[in-house]
C-alpha cells in the first residue's frame, strides 16, 4: 500500500477515536512539559512530607523511587504513540508480564505501600542492598509486616520534693522550739559540745544547739521530714499505770505492741544494711537513749514494768527501721538492766518474728524479772547491735540533780571516743574494755561518725527520702532537731478509762490522718511549720491566759472540761494521726505551741 494512504488511513483511525492528529514537535513538547510537571510535583510531595521521611529513613526513600519510577513510566507510556490494535481493542501480542525486578516487601509496620491505581498490590521497588538475599516468587503473597520490637522505657520515681530547712534567730528565737531532748550531729560537732554546762537533765539537748552553737542549729519546714512523739505526759495524764485504769492500760499496751509488730522496715533499709552501709546516713551512727524506768508502788509495779519496756521497745524499733547501727541504752541503776535486757529479748523476738512468720506468745503476761522473757544477753536485733550500759552516777551528779542521766550518757560517750582516738599500743586494757562496752566489737571505733541523743519513750518519725539531704546538713557540722509532736488524750485511744475529764471527745475536731513512710506518693502530705512570731502560738498568753500548768493541759480535770469554753485553745491547732506512726492522736503543735499546718499532698515553702 503507498506510504501516502496508509497515512490517511490512519488519520482517518485517529479521527474516528476522537483523538486530534498531533504533530512530531508537538508530541515532544507534551513529555517535556510533563517531566516539568513531574519534577513540580516531586519538589511539593518532597516538602509535603513528615519530618522523619526527610530524615533519611531507608523506607521513606523506597517509597519516593517507587512513586518516581511510577511517574516515568507512565510518562514513558505517553512518549510512544498508541498502537492501531489498541485504540481498536483488537489482539496484541502477549508478553511475558514477569516483573523484570523482584518485589520488595519494606521491614517496617507501616502497611503495603499502595501503587497508582489504588489496589493493595505491592509496588514494584529497586532493591536495597541490605534485602539483596530476599527473593520471592512474582505470584507469591506479600507476608505481614513484621513487628519491631518496641523497648520499653522504664522510667524513674519523681525525685523527692527539696526539702527546706530553717534555724535561728529568725525562725527560732526561743531555746524551747528546738527542745526535743533528741538531737543529731556528727562525731566532730559531739566533740566539741561544752560539756561542762549541762547542770540540768534538759541541759543535755540545749548545750548542743544554743548559746555560742546557736548557728549550728537546723530543723525541716515540714515537720515529716523529721519529728518525733514524746509519750511521758500522754501516759501520766491518762494516769495509765493508776488502780483502776486496767483498761486503758491495756489498750495502750496492745497500741504500742501492734506498732512494734505490724510495720515492716521499709525495703531499702535491708539494702543499706548489707550492700552498702557506709553510705547510709543512720547506719554509722550510735543512738544513745538515757534511760529511767517509771516508777509506781508495789500495787502497780508489774504495770510499770510493762510500761518501761513496751515504751522503750517502741522507741527501739523505730530506730531500728530508719537503719541506726548501733544503740546504747544508759542507766544508773543495776536493776535498770534488767527490764532493758526484757526489752531486748522481746523486741528481738518481734523481729524475728517478721522474718520467719512465727507466732510468739505476748511476753507481758510473764512474772517481772529476767525470767520474764526467756534468753540469754541479747547484743543484736535484726541489723541493729544494742547494748546496756551502766552510766557513772558520779559523772551523773549535776547542780540541780543528783542523778543526771542525760549528763551520765553524753559524757560517757565522748570518754569513749576519746579512749578509742589513741593509738591501740597505748590504750590500757580499762580503756580497751571501756570503749568496748560503748562502741562495740564488731566494728572499728573510727566507723561511728554520727550521734544521736534520745529518750525512752521518744519515738522517731521520719521520711526516709529526707535521710542524703539531712546527711548534706549533719556533714557540714550543722546539728539537727527533731520536730516534738505533743500527743493529746482522746477518746479513740483512751477506750478503757474511768476518767472522761482526761481525754477529750470523739467529736470535738476533724482528725486528720497524715501518711509518713509513704516515700512512692509525690508530692506527700505534709506538716508545715506556721510559726511567724510569738502571736502565732495560739494556745498561749496573749491569746489565752497562762493557767500555771503546760498550756495543752489547762483545760483537763474534773471541774474544767465539761465547761463550754473548754479546750477552745487547742483548736486552733487542730489534730492529727500519723499512719505508720503509733496511731495515737496528737495535736499539730509543739509541746512549746509552736504550731504546724497539716496538709493532704502538698509541699512546703521554704521560709522567707
Amino acid at each position: 500500500m503507498p506510504l501516502r494512504r496508509k497515512i490517511d488511513r490512519r488519520h482517518r483511525l485517529l479521527l474516528s477515536a476522537g483523538q486530534q492528529p498531533t504533530s512530531l514537535a508537538a508530541k515532544r513538547r507534551n513529555v517535556v512539559w510533563n517531566l516539568l510537571l513531574l519534577l513540580v510535583l516531586l519538589v511539593l510531595l518532597l516538602f509535603a512530607m513528615p519530618s522523619r521521611f526527610r530524615a533519611g529513613s531507608s523506607s521513606s526513600v523506597n517509597d519516593l523511587l517507587l512513586l518516581t519510577n511510577n511517574f516515568q513510566s507512565a510518562a514513558q507510556n505517553e512518549k510512544e504513540p498508541p498502537q492501531p490494535q489498541e485504540l481498536l481493542g483488537g489482539q496484541q501480542e502477549k508478553k511475558d508480564e514477569s516483573p523484570t525486578t523482584p518485589i520488595i516487601h519494606v521491614k517496617s509496620t507501616d502497611p503495603p505501600l499502595r501503587n497508582l491505581a489504588g489496589d493493595n498490590t505491592p509496588v514494584q521497588a529497586t532493591p536495597n542492598q541490605d534485602d539483596s538475599t530476599h527473593k520471592e516468587e512474582p505470584n507469591a503473597p506479600p507476608p505481614p509486616p513484621q513487628q519491631q520490637d518496641v523497648p520499653i522505657i522504664i522510667l524513674p520515681p519523681p525525685p523527692p520534693p527539696q526539702i527546706h530547712f530553717f534555724g535561728p534567730t529568725v525562725h527560732i528565737n526561743d531555746s524551747k522550739d528546738a527542745f526535743s531532748a533528741s538531737w543529731l550531729q556528727s562525731r566532730p560537732a559531739f566533740m566539741e559540745m561544752p560539756f561542762e554546762q549541762i547542770i540540768s537533765c534538759e541541759d543535755a539537748a540545749f548545750v548542743a544547739y544554743w548559746n555560742k552553737r546557736v548557728n549550728l542549729l537546723r530543723m525541716t519546714v515540714d515537720w515529716l521530714d523529721f519529728s518525733v512523739e514524746h509519750l511521758s505526759k500522754w501516759f501520766k495524764l491518762l494516769n495509765v499505770i493508776g488502780e483502776g485504769e486496767d483498761k486503758v492500760f491495756q489498750t495502750l499496751l496492745t497500741k504500742l505492741d501492734q506498732y512494734i509488730s505490724n510495720h515492716n522496715p521499709p525495703s531499702h533499709i535491708s539494702k543499706a544494711q548489707t550492700q552498702q552501709p557506709e553510705q547510709h546516713l543512720f547506719q554509722p551512727t550510735i543512738a544513745v537513749i538515757a534511760f529511767q524506768a517509771y516508777e509506781a508502788g508495789k500495787q502497780s509495779a508489774e504495770k510499770a514494768h510493762k510500761l518501761t519496756l513496751i515504751a522503750l521497745a517502741a522507741t527501739m524499733e523505730s530506730l531500728r527501721r530508719a537503719g541506726f547501727g548501733r544503740v546504747v541504752v544508759v542507766g544508773l541503776e543495776a536493776s535498770d538492766a534488767i527490764v532493758v535486757q526484757d526489752t531486748f529479748r522481746y523486741l528481738q523476738r518481734k523481729v524475728q518474728t517478721k522474718t520467719d512468720n512465727t507466732n510468739h506468745p505476748n511476753n507481758f503476761d510473764a512474772p517481772i524479772g529476767l525470767q520474764s522473757i526467756p534468753g540469754g544477753v541479747v547484743d543484736m536485733v535484726g541489723h541493729m547491735e544494742v547494748a546496756f550500759v551502766q552510766g557513772s552516777k558520779e559523772i551523773a551528779k549535776a547542780q540541780w540533780v543528783s542523778k543526771n542521766v542525760p549528763k551520765a550518757t553524753v559524757i560517757g560517750l565522748r570518754h569513749a571516743f576519746q579512749m578509742a582516738d589513741k593509738a591501740p599500743a597505748l590504750r590500757l586494757q580499762n580503756e580497751t574494755d571501756y570503749i568496748h562496752t560503748w562502741l562495740g566489737t564488731r566494728r572499728e571505733p573510727s566507723y561511728w561518725k554520727y550521734v544521736y541523743l534520745t529518750e525512752p519513750d521518744t519515738i522517731l518519725q521520719m521520711r526516709h527520702s529526707s535521710k542524703p539531704q539531712i546527711q548534706q546538713i549533719i556533714d557540714a557540722g550543722k546539728v539537727m532537731t527533731p520536730h516534738r509532736w505533743q500527743p493529746i488524750p482522746h477518746e479513740r485511744d483512751a477506750q478503757g478509762s474511768t476518767m472522761p475529764h482526761a481525754y477529750l471527745p470523739s467529736d470535738f475536731a476533724p482528725i486528720v490522718d497524715l501518711q509518713v513512710h509513704n516515700d512512692n506518693a509525690v508530692p506527700y502530705d505534709v506538716c508545715c511549720d506556721a510559726w511567724k512570731g510569738h502571736d502565732t502560738k495560739p494556745g498561749l498568753p496573749p491569746l489565752f491566759p497562762d493557767c500555771g500548768n503546760f498550756w495543752y493541759l489547762c483545760d483537763f480535770g474534773q471541774d474544767k472540761y465539761q465547761k463550754p469554753e473548754a479546750h477552745q485553745r487547742l483548736k486552733p491547732y487542730g489534730l492529727i494521726r500519723m499512719d505508720g506512726g503509733t496511731g495515737i492522736v496528737t495535736l499539730a503543735a509543739s509541746e512549746s505551741g509552736r504550731p504546724c499546718t497539716p496538709q493532704k499532698q502538698s509541699v512546703c515553702l521554704p521560709k522567707p
